[in-house]
């Protein structure tokens, strides 16, 4: 065990405690973001408190850029103790708010002290390693503990409120750091590797996420969605039979594709296509095409412009949406050969071909079925499946509204999910005014995207959404009678993503989901989602 003693004590007074400011958050003060391991604050203080007095001192002077330095935990910290005439050793209060609601912790204030091994080396503490050795195991002490406590910091105090943490992989680099805390503990046994392994346990639990415990009732969405699969895979099977047989008179052999100057003979008839799939789907001199055929046989020409194949893919967009969200990308289609050669570029080669107009798809794995013919074109099964939907509906806390759109979600049901947001804007004017955006119009297909990858969060990677809790509402838009302004409130909501790891359920965070949800309500009236993104 190595035998470090005090060498040198400085002369500045610090508290220990680093602390963010952002003239933008409120509260307004300083949060607490680390603590270090032989401040005396650790006893009571709390990462994310925020420091707003000292000994009964209002820091309020200090909450504004150029001043903000000289506060506790700032670069200039020191000048504060000077002005409040404290010195190291003695004894403050801090006062500060956590969860909003004031307390305070006292603590004693010290200074900066340098240790040193037997053997004159500068150590990070007492019988700690020294600074720049490493023990074998990588980065050297010093530069190891400046990552750690950084990525600590910052994973403890903010890191789930980012929507680009990664918590699975903050997880993974803990577990990495496991050989290196254990030989602290074995080698240099002292207060100073207790603290930093118990700050590695906090991080490990934190990043390893909540645990929740799913059974049958909080997964049952995902065995609706196989048996509505398997409703409009049966409905398709029968649909497909039935057409193919209404047009078996006209049906002819797909192959081989009658040349340009025999065309005659096709033009009118329907054929059945081989399976296509998006290695088909080509783009030649700015025309989007499906090819379906081969150099030996030629080829078929689906023009993705026109209206046929526009509405299949409307149709295969709502199923997607409504029933199975990681449907296979394949489709065959009943198409109609039309008296239209063309010639495009497929696999790099000139091919002639007959452009063809699909009368009907059965997509997937044979389960979507859509009648072409028909305005509009739905897929077999969608009424039936439509009226099994049921999403709760309370617009009347925010609490209730997200849970409907997280229902809406696992059921499917993309007309209440999308009823769920607001129609209006609340944008930043000139001067820092608030204003409502009475010109914004959100058109049919606006959230589109975001329901497609929410349904597809939710039938993988995403096994539970739930609310984590719901910040106090706050009055952003005072209403006018004079001018028509109405008075605009709004509110953030915390959810939750569990996702399975290791064989539990646990809470996780990503670039794919979204833990913030943003509401407003204009005159009292109902809560709407005014976060445009997907689960």
């Amino acid at each position: 065990m190595s035998k470090t003693v005090l060498k040198k004590a400085g002369t500045d007074v610090r508290s220990g405690i680093q602390t963010a400011f952002d003239p933008e958050n409120e509260p307004r003060g300083f949060r607490v973001t680390w603590i270090d391991w032989d401040s005396d604050f650790r006893r009571n203080l709390q990462l994310n408190d925020v420091i707003v007095g000292v000994n009964d001192r209002s820091l309020a002077a200090l909450v504004k850029p150029g001043e903000y330095r000289k506060a506790v935990g700032q670069t200039q910290e020191g000048l504060c103790w000077q002005e409040i005439g404290v010195s190291a050793h003695q004894e403050i209060a801090l006062q500060v708010l956590r969860n909003n609601k004031s307390t305070d912790v006292t603590g004693k204030l010290d200074t900066d002290y340098f240790y040193f091994d037997a053997d004159g080396r500068e150590a990070l503490a007492p019988g700690g390693p020294a600074k720049l050795t490493n023990d074998g195991l990588g980065a050297a002490w010093s530069r190891w503990l400046e990552d750690f406590v950084k990525r600590t910091s910052h994973n403890l105090t903010e890191g789930w409120t980012y929507r680009g943490f990664a918590s699975r992989d903050e997880l993974a680099w803990y577990l990495e750091q496991k050989p290196r805390i254990d030989l602290l503990l074995s080698k240099y046994p002292g207060a100073f590797a207790d603290t930093v392994h118990g700050d590695w346990q906090k991080a490990m639990e934190l990043t390893r996420g909540k645990k929740a415990d799913l059974g049958e009732k909080e997964l049952e969405y995902r065995a609706i969605g196989e048996k509505r699969v398997q409703i409009a895979k049966t409905d398709a099977a029968r649909a497909w039979t039935a057409m193919r047989e209404e047009l078996a008179g006209e049906t002819i052999p797909a192959f081989p594709v009658a040349s340009p100057l025999e065309r005659q003979k096709a033009v009118g008839k329907i054929v059945e296509l081989p399976p296509t799939t998006p290695r088909n789907f080509l783009n030649d001199l700015g025309t989007s095409f499906i090819a379906a055929g081969s150099p030996s046989d030629g080829y078929y020409f689906i023009l993705a412009t026109r209206k046929p194949f526009r509405d299949y893919y409307e149709v295969l967009r709502r199923y997607t949406g409504q029933v199975n969200p990681t449907i296979i990308e394949r489709v065959r289609f009943l198409a109609r050969i039309l008296d239209e050669p063309q010639m495009f570029t497929v696999n790099a080669r000139p091919a002639m071909g007959l452009v063809v107009e699909p009368l009907a798809a059965l997509a997937g794995d044979d389960e979507m079925f859509t009648d072409l013919r028909t305005s509009p074109a739905k897929f077999a099964a969608e009424e039936t499946l439509s009226s099994l939907l049921a999403a709760p509906r309370d617009d009347t806390s925010p609490r209730n509204v997200i849970e409907a759109m997280i229902f809406a979600v696992k059921t499917g049901d993309e007309k209440t999910w999308v009823s769920l947001f607001a129609n209006w804007r609340v944008v930043g004017g000139p001067g820092g005014r608030t204003m409502i955006d009475p010109s914004y119009v959100p058109g049919p297909s606006y959230y589109s995207s975001y329901w497609e990858r929410s349904r597809r969060l939710i039938m993988k990677e995403v096994y539970d959404t739930r609310v984590d809790y719901v910040e106090e509402p706050r009055r952003v838009l005072a209403g006018n009678e004079t001018n028509g302004l109405p008075n605009v409130d709004q509110v953030m909501v915390w959810v939750d993503h569990y996702g399975f790891f290791d064989g539990e359920y646990r809470t996780f965070q990503n670039i794919n989901v979204n833990r913030r949800w943003l509401l407003q309500r204009l005159n009292e009236g109902p809560w709407k989602i005014v976060s445009a993104q997907s689960l």
